[in-house]
């Protein structure tokens, strides 16, 4: 097998920052001594395909050199493999969230090169959600940071679209305030392990990292390598409500507010009662209810900061 990294980059990432910033990472990697390939992805889920080739030619640590969406694309690539801990995975941050590196504390392009010269590995949960496409065909996709049901996916289908005009944070906050003025609550039925509730639902998150969102903290006590999922819903709420509470979203107080309730998890399922709703998964939208969440407890060796 062969040592090196393998570094997958989008080079559409941010707005194209993933191309702009590549020659600078090249070079910092080389300055490092650090042996690696790469390549670029040219259209979605690519990457996975990168993966296979590369794999095949004997390669097992590999750098999504991206956002949470090529991350993604990489941990599922590595799931769908027979023995997924043969594989390492980090990234070098250069997406529009960067969630999953905030969760796991990888926070700059400087700070992960050093990571791959003298970083350690750990591992960490991956999820697994099964869901039904525009088709009502029943799909599954793995994830590693988090899964947004209702409001949060409608936001990140429009924030998909604002970030080919606005990065960071501005690229989620626009379309949440846009989102507020026109979603409204859907009835469904939860089941978090033993626990059962029918509700209407402004939003829910299901996940492994605290951060989604460009920031937000939906999560907030999650541990990305407890063998649980942390749950957090958001039970219907007044638009206006939701405008004056913005800041528990980012500020990690979001559990304290009445409406909202928080659960750990191995299983949990969700069925709408009424009208369809959305689901994204690591920032990309992936289909509708119902849907199911299975947690592989330390699934997947990451590679951090020492």
């Amino acid at each position: 097998m062969r040592n090196e990294w393998f570094c997958i980059i989008n080079p559409t990432a941010s707005k194209g920052k993933g191309a702009r910033e590549w020659p600078d990472i090249e070079q910092k990697l080389k300055d490092k001594n650090i042996d690696f390939e790469y390549s670029f992805t040219r259209y979605p889920r690519h990457s996975e395909e990168i993966f296979k080739k590369a794999s095949e030619e004997g390669y097992r640590k590999f750098v999504a050199v991206g956002g949470d969406g090529t991350a993604n694309e990489l941990c599922n690539a590595i799931m769908n493999t027979k023995n997924p801990k043969d594989y390492l995975l980090t990234m070098i941050p250069v997406g529009t969230g960067n969630d999953w590196g905030k969760s796991v504390g990888i926070l700059s392009n400087d700070h992960a090169v050093e990571t791959l010269k003298s970083g350690k590995i750990i591992t960490q949960d991956v999820g697994k959600v099964t869901f039904r496409d525009g088709y009502n065909v029943e799909q599954s996709r793995y994830f590693l940071n988090v899964a947004g049901i209702g409001f949060d996916a409608y936001v990140t289908n429009r924030a998909n679209k604002f970030s080919k005009l606005f990065r960071g944070t501005i690229s989620y906050l626009l379309p949440l305030l846009l989102t507020i003025i026109t979603y409204r609550s859907r009835k469904v039925e939860i089941i978090c392990d033993d626990h059962h509730k029918i509700c209407r639902l402004f939003t829910m998150a299901v996940g492994i990292g605290k951060y989604n969102g460009g920031g937000m903290q939906l999560l907030p006590n999650a541990s990305f390598n407890d063998g649980l999922f942390d749950v957090t819903v958001v039970r219907d709420i007044s638009n206006l409500r939701v405008l004056l509470n913005v800041h528990l979203v980012y500020n990690g107080k979001i559990l304290r507010h009445p409406k909202v309730d928080g659960y750990r998890a191995k299983k949990v399922k969700i069925k709408s009662l009424d009208r369809k709703l959305p689901i994204e998964a690591d920032g990309e939208f992936l289909g509708y209810l119902p849907c199911e969440f299975e947690i592989f407890e330390n699934a997947l060796n990451i590679l951090v900061k020492r």
